[in-house]
C-alpha cells in the first residue's frame, strides 16, 4: 500500500483508531508513514491452528517481523525462516547458536512468565534486521478466527526500534483490507 496514506482513508481510520487528545501530529504521522509489513508466527498456542469463531479469546505465539525495505514484505523469505526456524524446533537441522535462544522460546510458547524479545540470528536472517518476540494474538484480528496457512500477517509498522535490542512496533491490520 501506498504510503504516505490519507488520514480520511477508511483504511487509516480503521488500523490507526480515535485520535488522541495530545500528540496528535506524532500520531497522524506513524500512521500515516509507517510501512507495510508481514509478521510470521514461527510458534503458536495449538488453538491458534483451528478453526474457531472470531470472538475475544486471545492466545501466544512467538512471532517474527523484519525492519529493513528489501525483506520487510518479502513472503518467500519470511517463509524460507518460518520453516528453518520450524525444522530447528523439530530436531531437523542443527540449531546455530545465534538461533538458540529463539528456539527456546519457541519451546516455550504456553509459558506465560517468559516474554523474551530480541533480533533473529544472522545465520538465518540473509541480512534482514529481523525481531522476534512474543505476541498475543486474538480470533477477531485473524481471518476466518485462525491462523493463515502461510503463518504471514500483514501489520503496520508505527515505530522501528531506535535499538538492536527493542522490537518493532506495529499495529493490526483488519482482515476486510487484505482477504476477500
Amino acid at each position: 500500500m501506498k504510503t504516505p496514506r490519507s488520514a480520511e482513508s477508511e483504511f487509516f481510520k480503521s488500523v490507526a483508531g480515535n485520535v488522541p487528545w495530545f500528540g496528535k501530529d506524532k500520531w497522524r504521522r506513524k500512521y500515516c508513514e509507517g510501512p507495510i509489513v508481514y509478521r510470521g508466527v514461527v510458534a503458536a498456542q495449538s488453538e491458534l491452528y483451528k478453526p474457531g469463531h472470531k470472538g475475544e479469546e486471545a492466545y501466544h505465539a512467538i512471532t517474527i517481523v523484519a525492519v529493513d525495505k528489501a525483506h520487510q514484505c518479502n513472503e518467500a523469505w519470511m517463509q524460507r525462516v518460518i520453516k528453518q526456524l520450524q525444522d530447528m524446533q523439530a530436531g531437523k537441522v542443527a540449531i546455530p547458536s545465534d538461533c538458540a535462544e529463539l528456539v527456546d522460546v519457541m519451546n516455550e510458547v504456553d509459558n506465560d512468565g517468559d516474554w523474551r524479545s530480541g533480533m533473529l540470528g544472522m545465520s538465518i536472517a540473509e541480512g534482514a534486521e529481523a525481531h522476534y518476540r512474543k505476541d498475543v494474538l486474538y480470533r477477531k484480528d485473524l481471518p476466518n478466527g485462525f491462523l493463515p496457512t502461510n503463518g504471514i500477517i500483514p501489520q503496520v509498522c508505527t515505530n522501528a526500534p531506535v535499538k538492536k535490542s527493542h522490537s518493532p512496533l506495529t499495529a493490526n491490520i483488519p482482515i476486510q483490507f487484505y482477504m476477500d
